[in-house]
């Protein structure tokens, strides 16, 4: 199973959907349809801060 991105538009902007769980990318798209959302990419991997080895302040600081 792959965990696909979905999103959806609303007022002509748009947002980030459910994800959905599917063995393929066509069935994705028509679970993705059910909610009104397109599939736009699929999940490959979760980064977790510990496997980083990234110290708290780090992991939080925001550059603008």
């Amino acid at each position: 199973m792959k965990v696909f991105i979905t999103e959806f538009t609303y007022k002509d902007k748009n947002y980030e959907g459910p994800t959905v769980v599917a063995s393929s990318f066509d069935e994705a798209e028509a679970k993705a349809e059910m909610y009104g959302c397109v599939v736009v990419g699929i999940l490959e991997m979760v980064i977790d801060q510990d496997e980083l080895n990234i110290d708290e302040m780090q992991w939080n600081r925001v550059l603008h």
